[in-house]
C-alpha cells in the first residue's frame, strides 16, 4: 500500500516523480532479480505499480510490460 500512496503523490506532486520512480523501479528490480532464486508471489503486482508509476525510466516499464502481459500461446507450440 505504501508504494501506491507513494506513486499516488508523485502524480499529484512533480517534484517527487523522480524519487517515487526511483524506489517504485528499485524495488521491482530487486524483485526480479529475486526470481532467479525463489517463487516472488508480488512480482506481478509491482509490475502493475510500475505501469501506474510517472516517469519511471522506459526500459523498466518495458519489463514490468513483459511480466504482465499474457503469455503468447505459440510460444508453447
Amino acid at each position: 500500500m505504501a508504494l501506491a500512496a507513494m506513486i499516488a503523490t508523485a502524480w499529484v506532486d512533480p517534484g517527487v516523480r523522480a524519487d517515487v520512480a526511483e524506489l517504485v523501479a528499485w524495488r521491482f528490480m530487486a524483485a526480479v532479480q529475486a526470481t532467479r532464486s525463489r517463487p516472488v508471489t508480488v512480482l506481478e503486482s509491482l509490475a502493475l505499480l510500475v505501469r501506474a508509476t510517472p516517469d519511471v525510466h522506459p526500459e523498466v516499464r518495458s519489463l514490468a510490460d513483459d511480466v504482465v502481459a499474457p503469455p503468447d500461446p505459440r510460444a508453447t507450440a
